[in-house]
């Protein structure tokens, strides 16, 4: 259900990030809100769950910019497995820890897709505008802080939704455990 939830987020944070900011000035700078919520589905949900999500998110880009059809799902697999290991060996609970986390991750897919997009395009190719890429970081950074409180709270009422579903009863203890101070086999 929660999967279900953060798939239609991310195709109304793309619907959003494609038809509303355009329209701002360029100073503004347009945030890449679906990469957001790509960095948070990497770091609070299972893997399989969020390699799908992924994957979805990364073709809906690809409808959605018309870049090379295949490109961006591979950069957001990568970015979403480069995060998933980095989680796994490292700790990067806490907010100081995931702003730069997001800020590195786009900048590698960023450059993944300038690379990829060079690679295939004709001579005129794509502009590469460090200008542009550090507005977009510093707007990235911004804007992760109150999205990361938002989808845990999405999560969050999720999760604790699906567990009343889910429980009929009381759990049983572990047999197997090791008794606690003051506890009797």
């Amino acid at each position: 259900m929660c999967g279900i939830c953060f798939f239609f987020l991310g195709l109304l944070l793309l619907i959003i990030q494609t038809t509303l900011f355009p329209t701002l000035p360029a100073w503004v700078g347009k945030p890449d809100l679906l990469f957001i919520l790509l960095i948070f589905v990497a770091l609070r949900m299972k893997i399989f769950s969020g390699g799908v999500l992924t994957l979805f998110f990364g073709l809906l880009m690809d409808v959605f910019s018309g870049i090379f059809l295949g490109l961006c799902p591979l950069i957001y697999l990568l970015v979403f497995v480069s995060i998933q290991w980095l989680s796994r060996h490292l700790v990067i609970r806490e907010v100081t820890h995931q702003l730069p986390l997001v800020v590195v991750a786009y900048l590698f897919m960023s450059s993944g897709i300038y690379i990829g997009s060079s690679i295939f395009a004709d001579k005129g190719g794509m502009m590469w505008s460090w200008s542009d890429v550090l507005l977009q970081m510093v707007m990235l950074a911004i804007m992760t802080m109150p999205l990361f409180y938002l989808f845990d709270r999405i999560k969050g009422f999720f999760d604790r939704r699906g567990m009343r579903w889910t429980l009929v009863g009381s759990r049983p203890k572990n047999r197997f455990a090791a008794p606690g101070p003051g506890e009797r086999r």
